[in-house]
């Protein structure tokens, strides 16, 4: 839009009336009018025409027509790729500016020095803007000044946000022995302003375990089972809300697991024994034995150590033997092994009693054996004289063979021997066992016959005397007296009652003797008789 003034030219000058026609439906009459011509377009040329009519006093006019050219103001018009952005970031521009056909010009210009502009007058460059991780953000205004043909000018600005990207930081530590958890110290900032997120990644993520979005994640770190140190690459990722990223990152040297091993000798594992330890132990990552530290549980700190072992009873000692092998980096490895002592050979029975009235048979139940079957592998017995030289029986096993001793006051011994496979020291025992004189019993009658109910009087004749008496007289009574008297019955008329009288003599050493005798009691008569008449 453009203001013209018009200075009106016409002869004469004085004494004349106008009428101004500007071409686009407004007059005037003034005699330098001043107008404002539009051109709305932006891309052609507006054309007006002017007319000056003049008329003099006397009704005489004149009329002049002149055209003027109003050229159109170029439209700058650009758009950016990325009005918000995050640092550090390059954005492109997209130049859609109209103007009027003919050679025009672009020029872009930035409110910040720091912005690279590839080409300030390429109609659309390319706009860098330098990292930030300040916490700030910046907003930056580029400038786009279009000119046309004619040389008119158009200008327009826009803003660009570039956000702060977040300072990731952490510190971890950088080195550890597998199968343990590390916790990272995260220094990035946790102002609520900044809302930021995160994302740990490690590398490589065999067996890692971790929520990996916290802010300071418990990282289960595997076992080592290689024969190397891994390194692992941790990278912390932190985003803003806006989605600016930050990173950083660390390494971890996991170490491997060192194996602990240890083989020993023994002369014969017979009680007592010294175990010879060989340690075996292999730290691996190219190390040697001797960088490595030891703890045997039985207080040793050497790398071989010996160690005395011993059985005192009828199974084999299991000693437990620990072995915890170290690193010089910290890192652990335990073997537990078994030393193993047997025990001597044991040769126990126990007899329920030694002493007996013949005949007495020695058997399993009266020998009663205590078997060892750790401890005993073969059980010789052997039956002797009452010489203890003379071998009336031998056998093996760990039953017992059966033998009696039929005489009184009889002397045999009994003798085990016992042994096992270990070759260690075998065990001898020896029992007597004896037999005793046996009662006899005896008694008599004072009658061994008798009518009807007779009373009988038995009279203890035993030897020894002064023995325990039981007397079972064959009709349910019995009597514990010495000489006894008892009646002997027979309802019958016809026919004879015999009774069996037991006597069991027992002695104060539990043995015992039975004898029985029988007795006759005959019937006695029934006299009957009858009368031809009872009266005459």
């Amino acid at each position: 839009n453009t203001q013209i003034t018009l200075t009106d030219a016409s002869n004469p000058t004085s004494g004349l009336t106008r009428r101004w026609d500007f071409g686009d439906g407004d007059t005037s009459t003034a005699t330098n009018p001043s107008h404002l011509f539009t051109n709305t377009s932006n891309t052609q040329d507006s054309s007006y025409s002017i007319t000056l009519i003049v008329t003099a006093g006397t009704g005489c006019s004149d009329t002049i027509i002149k055209n003027i050219t109003i050229n159109p103001i170029p439209k700058a018009i650009f758009s950016l790729s990325s009005a918000a952005t995050c640092a550090p970031t390059t954005i492109t521009s997209t130049n859609t500016s109209t103007h009027k056909t003919g050679t025009w010009s672009s020029l872009w210009t930035s409110s910040h020095n720091s912005v690279a502009i590839n080409n300030p007058t390429d109609s659309t460059p390319t706009f860098s803007f330098v990292d930030n991780d300040s916490g700030v953000d910046t907003t930056y205004t580029l400038s786009l000044l279009v000119t046309s043909v004619d040389g008119c000018q158009d200008s327009i600005t826009d803003s660009v946000i570039v956000y702060s990207r977040p300072l990731a930081i952490f510190s971890i530590d950088t080195g550890t022995c597998g199968a343990t958890s590390i916790t990272p110290d995260n220094s990035t900032d946790t102002g609520s302003a900044f809302g930021h997120d995160y994302l740990w990644t490690l590398s490589p993520n065999t067996g890692v375990v971790l929520d990996d979005t916290l802010y300071e994640p418990s990282i289960y770190m595997p076992l080592n089972t290689t024969n190397a140190a891994i390194n692992y690459t941790v990278i912390l990722t932190s985003t803003s809300l806006e989605g600016c990223i930050g990173r950083d990152t660390q390494t971890i040297v996991v170490y491997p697991k060192p194996l602990a091993d240890f083989s020993f000798s023994l002369a014969d594992s017979c009680s007592p024994d010294t175990a010879f330890f060989t340690n075996s132990s292999n730290p691996y990552n190219s190390e040697t034995i001797g960088s490595m530290s030891f703890v045997w549980d039985f207080g040793s700190t050497i790398q071989n150590p010996n160690k005395l072992y011993t059985n005192t009873g009828v199974v084999d000692s299991l000693y437990s033997v620990q072995l915890i092998s170290e690193t010089i980096h910290g890192c652990r490895d335990t073997i537990i092994d078994t030393v193993t002592i047997h025990p001597d050979a044991r040769a126990d029975f126990s007899p329920a009693y030694t002493s007996g009235c013949a005949p007495l048979t020695l058997d399993s139940t009266l020998i009663n054996v205590t078997q060892y079957p750790f401890a005993n592998d073969t059980y010789s017995w052997t039956i002797l004289d009452s010489d203890s030289a003379t071998v009336l029986s031998t056998f093996s096993g760990t039953g017992f063979t059966d033998y009696t001793i039929s005489a009184d006051a009889d002397t045999v011994y009994v003798r085990l021997i016992t042994s096992n496979n270990y070759g260690c020291k075998n065990d001898t025992l020896i029992q007597r066992f004896t037999t005793i004189q046996d009662p006899v019993a005896d008694f008599t009658l004072s009658d061994t016959t008798g009518c009807g109910n007779t009373q009988i009087t038995l009279t203890d004749a035993t030897n020894p005397t002064g023995l325990a008496l039981l007397w079972d007289f064959g009709d349910g009574d019995t009597s514990t007296a010495t000489n006894p008297s008892h009646l002997f019955t027979n309802t019958s008329n016809t026919q004879d009652s015999s009774y069996s009288i037991t006597l069991i003599v027992t002695a104060g050493t539990g043995c015992s003797d039975t004898i029985i005798k029988s007795i006759t009691i005959n019937p006695i008569p029934k006299a009957i008789f009858s009368l031809s008449s009872a009266a005459t």
